[in-house]
């Protein structure tokens, strides 16, 4: 009969564990963390694969490294920045102009702190132009957007008009711009999984500005209408205090310091302007623009009538192709001329 032995496993002996120790290893942790998140502060901004974060970002860093004045300061959001050329409008209006549209998420906030910023650095310019599309007039700005702002901590509170965070959005604020691996999360993990979307994801802006938009995607542009009209299906128009508050601070800066400033909704998809819901969502905000622009001398409504693209000239259902921002800016310096000659003419 064969007999079994068993043996017992050797015991393991944990050494003590000095304090000293545990205290290296959680600062190396930490050190590691904060390098680590230092890494991606500085790489995000030019080969993060959100085009909205990388607009804001490269609109901002044009407007604080800009070498001479424009006549024409451009502002707004994507649906301005891949639809209004500024070289038609310097060939058509006279002068220079620069693209600054951003991102539909700051609204019009943003416009008022990119005015207010060109003021500081030299002067004010001849005139401005705000281009958004409609549902973006009246946005309150989106946190994260608000963050990508190339601006110190607590601009948002600095800048006229101020936006206030509660506690919680404070808190929220801190992680979004100094803890990327946990805010940007997804992006990078997207990035590891496929490091080549870094390079094949970045966006074509022009040294003017323009933001060129290679291929239309109908279907994305189809989708997205039925989605819109869902959305505005007998939603009312009422701006709020921010919003209403970065209105009147442009129209203030307008008046002292003698430029004019026109409101122009973006490029649409045609598909929308066939729906009567929609329709009546576009007046509702054109109704709004036209008050507002009838109380400021040097404030002007244009383009009331929408441009119109197919969805084979669109890439979203604000978003024209570079070969249809042409006929978009055309449009637009047309009805400013039509606009400027009946001015002169009272």
């Amino acid at each position: 009969m064969i007999q079994r032995h068993t043996k017992q496993p050797p015991q393991e002996i944990a050494r003590p564990v000095r304090r000293k120790e545990i205290l290296l290893t959680l600062l190396g942790s930490l050190l590691i963390l904060l390098l680590a998140n230092v890494a991606t502060i500085l790489y995000l901004p030019k080969h993060g694969t959100n085009w909205g974060d990388r607009i804001i970002e490269y609109k901002w860093q044009m407007l604080l490294h800009m070498d001479e004045p424009v006549n024409w300061l451009i502002l707004g959001d994507s649906s301005g920045a891949t639809a209004v050329v500024p070289s038609i409008i310097d060939q058509t209006l006279g002068g220079t102009s620069v693209n600054l549209c951003t991102h539909g998420g700051l609204g019009i906030v943003n416009d008022a702190w990119m005015l207010d910023t060109y003021i500081e650095r030299f002067g004010p310019p001849k005139a401005v132009l705000l281009v958004h599309f409609p549902s973006a007039w009246n946005t309150n700005p989106v946190l994260y957007s608000l963050l990508q702002i190339p601006l110190g901590w607590g601009f948002w509170s600095r800048l006229q008009p101020p936006v206030e965070l509660s506690p919680k959005q404070s808190f929220d604020a801190f992680l979004t711009r100094y803890a990327p691996l946990y805010s940007h999360s997804t992006t990078m993990n997207l990035l590891l999984k496929t490091p080549w979307l870094a390079s094949a994801s970045d966006p074509s802006f022009q040294d003017n500005g323009l933001l060129l938009l290679p291929r239309a995607d109908p279907s994305a542009v189809i989708a997205q209408a039925q989605e819109m009209i869902s959305s505005v299906t007998g939603t009312e128009v009422v701006f709020n205090e921010v919003a209403e508050g970065a209105f009147e601070h442009i129209a203030a800066l307008a008046e002292q310091f003698n430029f004019d400033v026109y409101l122009a909704n973006g490029p649409i998809y045609e598909g929308l302007t066939e729906n009567q819901e929609y329709l009546a969502y576009l007046s509702r905000f054109g109704d709004w623009l036209d008050t507002f622009a009838a109380k400021h001398e040097r404030v002007h409504y244009v383009l009331r009538k929408p441009v119109t693209f197919p969805a084979d000239l669109m890439e979203l259902t604000v978003h024209v192709i570079g070969s249809a921002a042409p006929q978009y800016t055309e449009a637009l310096v047309s009805d400013i001329l039509y606009n400027v000659q009946n001015s002169t003419s009272d």
